[in-house]
């Protein structure tokens, strides 16, 4: 089964005033919220085993049918950033990585390409930065950036005052949160279908 923007378009949204949330117990009140969200009328998979770069853990996946999603909500300790990856098969057949949208522990950190934001009302938002991985000619940042030109790409600053562009992936808290993530992980799972097909 496949599900790509033609069944979760991607569309620019209103422009908003995000901040990056660089509190430690902050950032950590996010990722709970986040997968508490999303384990919400979820089908868990447990123990499912996942890698990442420099090891990898037996994991609790959560997966949404009607987005043809799944979520995984880590903190290793060998990491100095949350683990928050999804992907867009079903567990049962591949449990292939699309997308991490990393925020880091605390502070900020460009090199992780998630983070977490919150606009002018105090609501927060995950974001991703379009730095997309996969090890594989014609898959960067720079790439997707060009093929998700229409996504809800919004300018912020870092806290160094330089700035800086991110997708909202989806807002916390909001009842159509699964469906916003299921926008930007198949419109990920695209890309690299498109980068791999490219000569």
């Amino acid at each position: 089964m496949e599900i790509l923007n033609e069944v979760f378009p991607i569309s620019k949204r209103r422009v908003m005033n995000l901040h990056p949330i660089t509190n430690r117990q902050e950032c950590l009140h996010a990722f709970e919220a986040l997968k508490i969200q999303v384990a919400q009328g979820a089908k868990v998979f447990p123990q499912r085993h996942l890698g990442h770069r420099g090891g990898g853990r037996d994991c609790n996946v959560y997966w949404h049918e009607k987005e043809h999603i799944w979520g995984v909500f880590e903190t290793p300790a060998e990491l100095d950033r949350f683990w928050i990856c999804w992907g867009a098969s079903h567990p049962n057949t591949d449990m292939s990585i699309t997308v991490e949208t990393n925020p880091p522990l605390e502070g900020f950190d460009r090199r992780c390409a998630g983070l977490f934001l919150k606009d002018e009302m105090g609501k927060v938002i995950l974001g991703h930065t379009g730095r997309v991985g996969g090890g594989r000619k014609g898959i960067g940042m720079k790439a997707f950036q060009q093929f998700a030109d229409d996504a809800d790409w919004q300018s912020f600053l870092w806290p160094n005052g330089k700035p800086g562009r991110v997708i909202g992936v989806g807002q916390l808290g909001s009842p159509s949160l699964m469906g916003q993530v299921a926008q930007f992980v198949h419109k990920v799972a695209a890309f690299k279908t498109f980068a791999a097909k490219s000569p």
